[in-house]
């Protein structure tokens, strides 16, 4: 693997990764988790970040 395939594979990442923080955020506006307390919002995060990842 050279530089450049690991410049693409950054550059993909760093995309893919960009639009799970996108979906996340419209999920989050759209949801009232807002008005749960805080150990509620870690869990729905990650309960959400694993269904993203699978």
């Amino acid at each position: 693997m050279d530089i450049l395939d690991v410049a693409d594979k950054l550059a993909y990442y760093s995309t893919e990764l960009n639009s799970i923080t996108n979906l996340m955020g419209i999920n989050l506006s759209n949801s009232d988790i807002s008005k749960s307390n805080e150990l509620e919002r870690i869990t729905f995060l990650t309960e959400y970040t694993k269904q993203l990842a699978s």
